[in-house]
């Protein structure tokens, strides 16, 4: 089967089945009723429970299809250390977040003159440990 598909059909369909899969699995996470909480968001799940039984038969036979079809047109499992997700994540943080001094915010409109001396010092540190765990996580072994 597996040359049913050349390789930019390969990797579309990898790609699309594993952003799928994860999604997949990360629903089925919230359905425990999760609850996150930081200072600036509350990320909560808020379902009838009537609906789990439905909505976990979805995402079993989604999953089951998803498995069927990688060993049907042999697509392999791809193993990645999580710390390069990390990286990429602190790094767009970092880039973000250097953005943020408030003299950059003049293009969003006029700045208050007592903006920098509250916010800046706050954005560097900021952006430096994003910097700093970007290093550190780009440091471990890349597998």
């Amino acid at each position: 089967m597996s040359e049913l598909l050349n390789f930019s059909q390969r990797n579309r369909i990898f790609n699309t089945l594993r952003g799928f899969e994860e999604d997949l699995h990360m629903a089925n996470h919230w359905l425990s009723e999760y609850e996150e909480q930081g200072s600036l968001y509350h990320y909560y799940l808020k379902l009838s429970p009537e609906y789990f039984p439905y909505i976990q038969n979805l995402i079993a036979e989604a999953l089951k299809i998803i498995g069927d079809l990688s060993m049907q047109l042999h697509l392999s499992k791809r193993e990645e250390n999580a710390a390069r997700m990390i990286m990429g994540r602190m790094t767009m943080d970092w880039t973000y977040l250097s953005d943020c001094h408030a003299k950059d915010l003049r293009s969003s409109g006029a700045v208050h003159p007592g903006l920098a001396e509250l916010l800046d010092s706050s954005i560097d540190r900021l952006a430096q440990i994003a910097l700093d765990l970007g290093h550190i996580f780009g440091r471990s072994p890349m597998k």
